[in-house]
């Protein structure tokens, strides 16, 4: 695919000259809302690209950013790739200890962070020790410089650094170069860093666009992590091409709020956030009160796009009953990311969509996907050898199974790492039987163990107004889910949860996909007790 765009910064520039005056991003900032129109967004790129060049920032340098969602970071991301330099974007609930990590590995020339404070704790305040330099968003710390601040302040607010015209001049990029470098979450293994060029991103930016169109009327509600490739992606860079008004979130305690009051016609969201709207109608008895969750959502909802993770079956005939479109992707952050797409008029249930523009991907023999397109990423920074392991040839190994249908719709059957081994050697997919478990309305999570073990076991989160559920219930639910799958692929014991899977208790990674390993750990004791307890009624029968 031949992209019409020539650089992420492009698209800004593009947009400045077409609509300098329109509403460009709507933001929390000190307290108050505040929104800019896409000349002072770029005046305020600008600005941030000058100050890291007078930072010592060079071409090529990467750039830590550790920050949550906030119009700043969206300014420094641009900036970043103003000047040439390689963007790393750390989740802000990572500990400094791993940003540490992911920082040394990389080489950071100079980390941006949210606040001095941030890395006090870390460093000592000793900045001159460590490695690189930083900047912040906002100076806490009575021991910080001004001109430590990425952005300075005067009069009544942000301002431009006092920059001559060559200054201020966009550095010209070459599209296979490397643009940023993207830390995995690492549900199995170590984390990887993946590069990803202005190829790959633009180029998905294009396939996003031409299955499901923005306009310029748009209004975009944006609170996944931008830390993340999803909203990086999806929320930002198609926002840019698009020309539509991105509105901020404050936070994912008072999204459901700011949705209300901003009435967006476009969210991006992973199933968690979907599935939240049908347990609140459910919890308040609306589930069957037609309109409900168009006004939930704002009232002029045109489309809500769900990836990350599996959409279980329910939420999806929940939506379509409320008259309310909830299509499905599939992607992975090495391939920029999106591989598939539904759109409004072609959706099919279970699937994750139909392959998307400029994207190939064909089935190996035993049906892992296998993807190829300017959108798969340059490879794993300093890894070579594990960049050569997910490479057959030109095609990308996912890791992830799956069937294709004869209209071409991708149904994804599980991740091929997570492959349960019974004692009895036989090999089962844990995401069949969790998708099925969490088609019941009183499942809130569920995660399948048996690994070397003579039957499986179900660790359970309830819905709230079900965990009082005796444990017998469970196992009898469990019976029903599971009823059509063979004998080895049922649930020989039930381990009820006491607190939801989250990135809170590290169980959860980003995105939201299950850390099963750190799972399993957490509740061993329970898990072992739930078998032997089991085989002892076993006995008894």
């Amino acid at each position: 695919m031949q992209t019409g765009f020539t650089s992420i910064c492009s698209l800004l520039l593009e947009r400045v000259a077409k609509s300098p005056n329109a509403t460009s991003l709507t933001a929390f900032d000190h307290e108050a809302w505040r929104s800019w129109t896409w000349y002072e967004l770029q005046q305020l790129v600008v600005g941030a690209a000058a100050n890291l060049r007078h930072a010592g920032v060079q071409p090529g340098d990467r750039v830590v950013l550790w920050s949550e969602n906030r119009w700043e970071w969206i300014v420094a991301d641009l900036a970043i790739q103003w000047i040439g330099a390689v963007g790393v974007p750390l989740h802000a609930s990572l500990p400094l200890s791993q940003v540490k990590a992911f920082s040394d590995h990389c080489g950071a020339a100079l980390t941006i962070a949210s606040n001095s404070n941030a890395f006090a704790s870390l460093h000592g305040q000793k900045q001159a020790e460590s490695q690189g330099g930083y900047l912040f968003f906002e100076n806490e710390s009575h021991q910080t410089r001004p001109k430590d601040r990425l952005f300075q302040t005067h009069g009544n607010g942000q301002n431009l650094a006092d920059v001559s015209d060559d200054e201020t001049l966009y550095e010209p990029c070459d599209l296979d170069s490397m643009t940023t470098i993207l830390y995995t979450s690492g549900t199995t293994g170590a984390p990887k860093g993946v590069m990803l060029s202005q190829r790959n991103l633009l180029s998905n930016i294009q396939s996003i666009l031409e299955v499901l169109p923005l306009y310029t009327t748009d209004v975009r509600v944006g609170f996944l992590p931008l830390s993340h490739i999803f909203a990086r992606t999806c929320d930002l860079y198609t926002w840019l091409a698009s020309g539509c008004r991105l509105v901020l979130a404050r936070s994912m305690a008072l999204v459901f709020e700011d949705i209300q009051n901003s009435h967006p016609t476009y969210l991006n969201g992973v199933p968690y956030f979907y599935e939240k709207f049908f347990r609140q109608a459910q919890q308040e008895g609306r589930i069957e009160d037609p309109g409900w969750l168009r006004q939930q959502l704002g009232g002029q909802i045109r489309i809500c796009n769900c990836g990350g993770a599996p959409l279980p079956d329910h939420v999806q005939r929940w939506y379509d009953s409320q008259e309310v479109t909830l299509i499905t992707g599939y992607g992975l952050t090495e391939t920029s990311p999106v591989l598939t797409s539904s759109a409004p008029s072609q959706m099919k249930l279970g699937a994750v969509g139909r392959v998307a523009p400029g994207v190939e991907i064909r089935l190996a023999e035993d049906n892992e996907v296998l993807a190829k397109g300017q959108n798969v990423m340059v490879g794993y920074y300093k890894d070579e050898e594990g960049t050569r392991a997910v490479f057959d040839g030109d095609w990308f190994r996912t890791g992830d199974t799956g069937v294709l249908d004869a209209d071409g719709f991708l149904t994804l059957t599980g991740r091929k790492k997570e492959l349960i081994i019974t004692s009895g050697g036989k090999n089962i997919d844990p995401s069949v039987i969790e998708h099925r478990l969490l088609s019941s309305s009183k499942v809130h999570q569920c995660m399948v163990v048996g690994d070397r073990r003579d039957f499986l076991a179900a660790l359970i989160v309830p819905e709230a107004a079900f965990g009082d559920d005796e444990p017998s219930e469970w196992q009898n639910l469990a019976e029903r889910q599971l009823r059509h799958l063979s004998r080895y692929e049922q649930i020989g014991c039930v381990v009820i949860v006491p607190e939801p899977f989250s990135l809170a208790n590290d169980q959860l990674t980003v995105k939201g996909s299950l850390r099963r390993q750190k799972i399993e750990q957490d509740y061993s004791e329970a898990i072992e007790a739930s078998y032997q307890q089991a085989r002892r009624e076993r006995v008894c029968r």
